[in-house]
This record gives structure tokens, C-alpha cells and sequence, in this order.
């Protein structure tokens, strides 16, 4: 990519399960014709705590509340909505389970290093993701 953004202004969570499988949503997006996995997430308010907004999105995306643990990398994306330096957190469900909250989704699903890269090939991956593999390879494992 070819941008470069000063700070985070989109964040996004990773969370593994006990197989070592990370959580990612289906995005068919507002005209129901795209098609990429992505893990929960959404852009940055002005003021308000990346943390903080991170926790929002996995509320309303999903329905679960979420324990921020750390910061998993920043990585740079550029989807339909524009140009974005993406904060990944790592975190853990502490209550509720998964379920699809918006229209712009129509799949929630855990998935191992390798059905990643099989999502990779297909090219139904964001950037960020694509990005985060080689560090996700270490970490699932």
C-alpha cells in the first residue's frame, strides 16, 4: 500500500479460542455483493478511547463484551470506505456469544492459520489481515 496515516483511525479485535482459532466476521456490506472476512471491528470516533471503541464495535457487531489484553500490531488497510491504519488489540470474550448484530454481515466463524490462508488465497481477506498473517502464524500455533 501506498499511504501512510499518522495514528490508528480504525480498530479491530483478535480473539483466539481454546483450538487456537481466531474469530473473523462476513462482510457482504451495504449492497450485499462484497465478499471479505474481517475481524470485528469499525472506525475511530474523534475523542473517544481506541480501547474504548474497540469494545463498542465488538458490542455492536457481535453482541459480546471484551477484555482488552494488549495491542496484537497496527497495520494498514484501504477498503470500500477509504484508507485506514488499523489497530488490532488482542482480547477475550467475558460475556456473550458471538451473534451477527448489523446487515453488513451474514457469517461469524473461527478459523486456524490454515483456512486463513486458504480465505488468503481465495482473496476474501482485508489487507490488514493479509498483513497480520506472518505474525498470526506464530501466534496460532
Amino acid at each position: 500500500m501506498n499511504f501512510k496515516k499518522s495514528k490508528p483511525n480504525m480498530v479491530n479485535i483478535l480473539v483466539r479460542d481454546n483450538l487456537n482459532k481466531i474469530l473473523l466476521i462476513h462482510n457482504i456490506g451495504k449492497s450485499g455483493k462484497d465478499d471479505r472476512w474481517e475481524m470485528p471491528g469499525g472506525k475511530v470516533n474523534n475523542g473517544v478511547p481506541l480501547e474504548e471503541m474497540a469494545k463498542k464495535e465488538a458490542s455492536q457487531e457481535l453482541g459480546i463484551d471484551v477484555e482488552i489484553q494488549g495491542i496484537f500490531g497496527d497495520y494498514e488497510t484501504r477498503s470500500p470506505e477509504g484508507d485506514f491504519l488499523c489497530r488490532t488489540y488482542f482480547a477475550e470474550i467475558i460475556e456473550g456469544h458471538p451473534t451477527i448484530k448489523e446487515e453488513k454481515h451474514d457469517e461469524v466463524d473461527y478459523f486456524d492459520y490454515n483456512s486463513l490462508l486458504k480465505l488468503e488465497s481465495k482473496g476474501v481477506l482485508v489487507p490488514n489481515l493479509r498483513l497480520a498473517l506472518p505474525k498470526l502464524k506464530n501466534y496460532l500455533k
